[in-house]
């Protein structure tokens, strides 16, 4: 990641649509919904091997609104829930994406 702070790993925290745009940017697959992108499109995803955690802050993970709908039921359809067992999720204040229950009380 970074020489100046020798850092392997960050800690993504995004609010509202940031956090389902987050789980994109995690995953392997091309975001190609909209016909802009196309699966040989060099973008920004991929990145879980450089994610430690993702906070998701106010985050609609699930919506029935028509202009969400789609870009949301690609995250939901390819990277459903808490998708990679490596990447903490916490949510706060969001709906739908539930991570492991961990000791201590929290979830992760």
């Amino acid at each position: 990641m970074s020489d100046a702070h020798s850092a392997t790993e960050v800690d993504l925290v995004a609010h509202s649509a940031g956090g389902w745009i987050s789980r994109i940017y995690l995953g392997e697959k091309p975001y190609c919904v909209h016909g802009d992108v196309t699966e040989d499109t060099p973008g920004l995803w991929n990145a879980r091997s450089k994610v430690r955690s993702l906070v998701c802050l106010g985050t609609p993970h699930i919506s029935q609104e028509y202009w969400t709908k789609r870009n949301l039921s690609f995250v939901n359809d390819n990277y459903p829930g808490a998708f990679y067992a490596d990447v903490r999720y916490i949510c706060v204040a969001g709906k739908a994406v539930f991570g492991k229950r961990r000791l201590g009380g929290g979830s992760g």
